[in-house]
């Protein structure tokens, strides 16, 4: 008989991921911490305590994060309750002080790609936690075309965060660079989604009339795979999505005045920097639509590992 898994929801990615990861896992339950509304990130040890034990028995729960403090204290809980801990990284990570040595480890760190793996097993954190490429369940066998739809996946930089346990953080720099973008949704089919964080959707509406605008809560794939390009910046998650689905990322730091943990050119032919607003208009009004490589699995493999995802975590629980 299977060991009785546990999945923690966390947040919009982590729960897609947790959706499709689940199916592989007959016996498991599924609990979440958004229950706990605006304190999710900050449980004390006590209210894990109290959260987790009603669920057992179980042998492993899997984890969106491990590095705020709830996060924290549901490793330490494993390690007290001989309990086997699986964190799946749910998005690019946009700074790593608090990463590279963090006081409570899973027994398992699941990472996007080649790339994070080796930066991670080069920490402290590598020595203490078993860290592999698994790529992530929400791409499971997703389909990678490069067919023409005369369509544009904008996904701005979050302007207003709303923060579900903190104050709400407001970035200049991000208003600066979306308010450049005005007029892009008349030179081109646009679709825009905000991140399921942002707080000034209505900002959206008022500067881009012409753009058709998903709901926050939608799952992004599907709306890039029907898009040719992704317009979004080298922080975001929907990078790694627009790679998943072969599609070209146009990114809008412009020579950083949207700050990226990662260096200008790290995505390589991945994606194309634009310098400043102009060169992303242009290229967005007479851009092609490139054909996918025969190696284009394995050369995405250093960002995102493609494949059965799903397959290869549960191997390894």
């Amino acid at each position: 008989m299977q060991n009785k898994s546990l999945f923690l929801k966390y947040n919009k990615v982590t729960n897609e991921s947790f959706s499709i990861l689940s199916q592989l896992f007959n016996n498991h339950t599924i609990s979440d911490l958004s229950t706990f509304g605006k304190n999710i990130d900050i449980l004390s040890y006590d209210q894990v305590d109290k959260f987790l034990t009603p669920l057992l028995p179980f042998s492993t729960i899997f984890i969106g994060d491990i590095f705020w403090p709830t996060g924290q204290n549901i490793c330490k809980w494993c390690i007290s309750h001989s309990v086997s801990s699986c964190f799946i990284q749910h998005g690019q990570w946009i700074y790593v002080k608090n990463k590279m040595n963090p006081r409570h480890l899973p027994s398992l760190t699941c990472v996007y790609g080649d790339n994070i793996a080796n930066m991670v097993n080069s920490w402290p954190y590598g020595h203490k936690s078993k860290v592999v490429s698994t790529g992530n369940p929400r791409y499971d066998n997703i389909e990678i075309n490069d067919n023409r739809h005369d369509c544009i996946y904008f996904c701005p930089p979050v302007m207003k965060e709303i923060v579900p346990s903190g104050p709400d953080r407001m970035d200049e720099n991000s208003v600066i660079a979306v308010k450049s973008l005005i007029g892009i949704d008349r030179i081109a089919k646009l679709s825009i989604h905000p991140h399921y964080r942002e707080g000034w959707v209505d900002y959206l509406h008022e500067w881009f009339p012409e753009a058709v605008f998903i709901d926050q809560s939608e799952n992004a794939l599907t709306h890039i795979q029907q898009s040719d390009l992704v317009i979004t910046h080298r922080n975001s998650t929907s990078v790694l999505d627009a790679i998943a689905c072969g599609k070209k990322a146009i990114l809008i730091n412009f020579n950083n005045i949207i700050t990226s943990f990662f260096n200008n050119g790290y995505f390589k032919d991945f994606a194309v920097e634009c310098d400043n607003a102009q060169s992303c208009l242009k290229y967005c009004s007479k851009y092609q639509v490139g054909h996918i490589a025969n190696s284009y699995i394995e050369d995405a493999k250093p960002y995102l590992y493609l494949g059965d995802a799903s397959k290869r975590i549960a191997e390894m629980v």
